[in-house]
């Protein structure tokens, strides 16, 4: 019997400790991931997948773990830039130093789009490869831009603070005149209405944005990989009827 040849791919991640998460639970403690473009093509042991598959590129995992992309289910990723900045907690705003809700009043699409690279990469260093943004930027394509840059992927929504001021009677930290003046209220509700939707968080829901191609990355301790099922390109739904791509 003639010897098989082994299969070409464009990555393999070897003597890593797979976290499978399928249905039993798999983990493979010296195990090995054959990748082809942005399709997992095979997993196994480093034995088997270094005899069934060749790549240009190999990454030694060195034992770290190597599981499915983590998803942060709720980030600001405009606020990243001011962490650490404003005393106290910002939602419950503070008498002494500035307003948090001013300064995001002033945030501009460049401002965003920093912030949220920033963000991203911190993610993507930390294992994280989806993440969603709940309707807290401005400028939702400055951030689109960010994370296709990055190569992250996200779900974004157009700006969605409130559809009434008694939110600030909870939140006495996004008491702001500027900041209302960004996102006006009945504006919100308006463009709820325009969608037909009776709430302005299903507005959120249906008109959405992913961002980004995955690829697998790797940090000290670990190495997130995106599936195939996971890829998307960066669209958004303003009508019904009608897809408008965000260029790239």
């Amino acid at each position: 019997m003639a010897d098989t040849q082994p299969q070409r791919c464009t990555l393999i991640i070897k003597n890593g400790c797979l976290v499978t998460m399928e249905p039993r639970r798999t983990i493979i403690p010296r195990g090995a991931i054959a990748i082809e473009g942005n399709t997992i093509a095979a997993v196994g042991t480093v034995s088997a997948i270094l005899r069934d598959w060749q790549a240009p590129e190999v990454i030694d995992a060195n034992a770290a773990v190597v599981h499915p992309g983590y998803v942060d289910a709720h980030l600001h990723a405009n606020a990243q830039t001011c962490r650490g900045f404003f005393r106290g907690d910002a939602s419950k705003g503070s008498k002494v130093g500035p307003s948090y809700a001013d300064w995001k009043a002033t945030l501009t699409p460049d401002d965003e789009n920093a912030a949220a690279g920033l963000a991203s990469v911190e993610m993507l260093r930390h294992g994280i490869t989806t993440f969603v943004e709940p309707g807290s930027a401005f400028e939702p394509d400055a951030v689109a831009a960010a994370t296709q840059q990055v190569g992250i992927r996200c779900t974004l929504a157009e700006p969605y603070l409130w559809d009434t001021t008694e939110v600030m009677d909870a939140i006495p930290g996004l008491a702001s005149k500027s900041l209302v003046a960004r996102v006006p209220p009945d504006a919100v509700v308006a463009n709820s209405r325009q969608h037909g939707v009776h709430h302005p968080q299903q507005a959120d829901r249906d008109r959405h944005r992913d961002a980004a191609d995955l690829h697998p990355v790797e940090h000290h301790a670990q190495v997130a990989v995106g599936s195939d099922e996971q890829q998307s390109q960066c669209h958004r739904h303003e009508d019904p009827e009608r897809q408008e791509p965000v260029q790239r």
